[in-house]
């Protein structure tokens, strides 16, 4: 390798007084003379990884790289009904539940379907722009979306345009996610 071909100010000299004006010149090694094969290998090897450093895991990068990737959420459920196989959009949802041990689709059309997956592993299925997981039994769907009324305990109460329950009470600890889900 030719060395002249470094673009790096660089000090190869007899003398102990440039040492100091060298390093301040943010040299990569200093070599007295006669200078030692080892030693020169050794700058040139340290000029390389300085040059061209192993990339490092950037974990902030890393994350916004998984955050900006186009994300793709179901859009239609195949259920089976007997010998028959039915399919709902995500848009006909108006909520999913969990009962008796059970989790059930229920649609705008006033459909009530049997699923074989759990809230758990559903969610990160559905579009949260769409979908949000109210308490620990019940997803909703914006669009299906009639009324909401403040409830006791600082809680929120849910009708939906169809579906008609009790149980659609907004957790406590998920009421300012789910006002901030509604600003969206």
């Amino acid at each position: 390798m030719n060395i002249n071909k470094i673009k790096t100010k660089h000090f190869c000299n007899g003398l102990d007084e440039y040492m100091l004006r060298a390093f301040k010149q943010n040299s990569i090694d200093y070599l007295l003379k006669p200078i030692e094969d080892e030693e020169l290998k050794n700058a040139i090897e340290k000029f390389r990884q300085l040059r061209h450093p192993k990339p490092q895991l950037d974990l902030a990068s890393f994350e916004a790289l998984f955050r900006n990737t186009v994300q793709t959420y179901k859009e239609r459920f195949t259920i089976k009904i007997g010998q028959n196989l039915k399919v709902v959009t995500t848009q006909q949802i108006e909520c999913i539940y969990s009962e008796n041990k059970g989790t059930y689709l229920y649609t705008n059309e006033k459909g009530n379907y049997l699923l074989d997956q759990t809230l758990d592993a559903l969610m990160p299925q559905l579009s949260p722009k769409d979908f949000f997981r109210i308490n620990r039994s019940t997803i909703v769907q914006f669009d299906a979306i009639k009324n909401i009324a403040v409830h006791s305990n600082a809680r929120l109460k849910i009708y939906l345009k169809h579906y008609e329950s009790d149980e659609l009470i907004v957790s406590r600890e998920k009421v300012t996610a789910f006002k901030n889900w509604l600003d969206n």
